[in-house]
């Protein structure tokens, strides 16, 4: 299976986007909105019904966790099933469980195992919602609107999720603490109202034609869950380019998870950074994200894919230099906001990536993996981060995450070098063997 080549667009016209573009839109943000929220709300919440540390982390892993039970096979199980079904269900079923919440908090009858039920319950779900919205993305706009749909997306996504959901969380529980659990049923309500909304038959990015139609099939079923999985696993492991976008995505946020892990006690007590000033720095590396989106999106018209990640992991190299040498808050300042603006530059091109080049019938596969290693890679970064800091340091940690980049630029490189387009000169992809 030859996959097409990522070209640059032709025109630097704002492309049109159709209806079924925005329902999905609208469902992707929604969702976001509610998951960023509900994140803040549930901390606050945790630390109400108890002092006990051990619960608030509880509380934290249950964010994660999902994602490494059950990352993998929810993967199998979207390319196995219709996706819109799917994505229908998945934020029907979080609304009814938010529904739930909300009475449970409202009438005081919460407790700390529901707390912990619910947000294993909810993120669960999330691993279908997040892995249905990545693998139908392709199939509602045209190959070469892609990238430019990745860059209105992931904007509005940081946006809203970091801008507005977690502060938003925040100041409706205190208001009253239900409020932004009725917030989260009214999101997955308007998600699943727009992904109803999507029609049988989505227009085919594969297709000569933008007018063409292709009615969704579930792809073909192998003897197991087992089988499918090590079908999607091995092509993901022959094919250069998406190996080298998993491994680069999987280093990137280990990376960032030993800085972010640190990055309050080196902040405060290496560098002397007032409180006042830290507390904006979540806002300021969101903004320098969104630049970053921004960014990625009108370069994405006119340069390859490929290069804008290779660019992003080169800058975000000096940018933890930077930040590891800062003699003072004033000097590590910039260097932050360019970690949040080259986190914001590789996303667009990435996903846009990892989109054209998986197969339809392992698409779900592909991206559920792609997720599964990006968030798995943080919390890990996160601990080594204490550890390591522990052992030589608060610089450690940024030191250790320069050296994991270091390590992502040259194998994303290599992988790719000599290629004069994104396929890394233009290779076949390896065919489906199914087990």
């Amino acid at each position: 299976m030859k996959a097409a080549a990522s070209t640059p667009q032709a025109s630097l016209a704002s492309p049109r986007f159709g209806a079924s573009f925005y329902r999905l839109f609208t469902a992707a943000v929604s969702t976001r909105f509610a998951d960023a929220s509900r994140t803040t709300a549930f901390a606050l919440l945790a630390a109400s019904l108890s002092d006990d540390p051990r619960v608030i982390s509880a509380v934290t892993a249950a964010s994660f966790l999902p994602w490494l039970l059950f990352g993998l096979p929810v993967g199998v199980l979207v390319d196995r099933y219709d996706k819109r079904r799917a994505f229908f269900a998945a934020d029907l079923s979080r609304c009814l469980i938010a529904i739930g919440l909300t009475v449970a908090v409202f009438t005081g009858h919460i407790t700390v195992v529901a707390v912990l039920v619910c947000a294993f319950a909810l993120t669960t779900l999330q691993t279908v919602s997040d892995s249905c919205f990545h693998s139908l993305l392709p199939a509602v706009v045209s190959k070469e609107s892609l990238g430019q749909a990745n860059a209105r997306l992931n904007m509005a996504q940081s946006g809203l999720g970091q801008f507005a959901g977690a502060p938003a969380g925040s100041a409706l529980y205190t208001w009253h603490p239900y409020v932004p659990f009725l917030g989260n049923v009214l999101c997955f309500l308007t998600a699943a109202a727009a992904v109803r909304g999507l029609p049988k038959a989505l227009p085919s990015t594969e297709a000569e034609t933008d007018s063409e139609l292709a009615p969704e099939e579930p792809s073909p079923k192998t003897s197991s869950l087992l089988g499918d999985l090590k079908t999607g696993l091995r092509w993901i492991a022959s094919t250069p380019l998406i190996r080298a976008l998993a491994s680069t995505v999987g280093m990137m946020n280990l990376a960032a998870g030993l800085y972010l892990g640190i990055l309050p006690f080196y902040a405060l007590h290496t560098l002397h950074m007032p409180a006042a000033i830290y507390g904006l720095l979540s806002g300021l590396t969101a903004a320098a994200m969104l630049c970053g989106n921004f960014t990625a999106g009108k370069l994405i018209s006119t340069v390859r894919p490929a290069v804008i990640c290779r660019w992003a992991v080169l800058i975000q190299i000096v940018g933890f230099i930077g930040l590891a040498t800062a003699p003072s808050y004033w000097a590590a300042l910039p260097w932050v906001l360019l970690d949040g603006f080259t986190a914001g530059l590789w996303n667009v091109p990435g996903m846009t990536l990892l989109m054209e080049h998986a197969p339809a019938e392992i698409r779900g596969r592909v991206m559920s993996a792609y997720n599964t290693l990006a968030v798995s890679a943080v919390p890990l970064g996160t601990v080594l981060a204490g550890v390591l800091a522990h052992w030589s340091g608060n610089r450690t940690p940024i030191v250790a995450g320069t050296v994991c980049l270091v390590l992502a630029a040259g194998l994303f490189i290599w992988t790719l070098r000599g290629a004069d387009d994104d396929t890394a000169d233009a290779e076949e992809n390896p065919p489906l063997v199914e087990s």
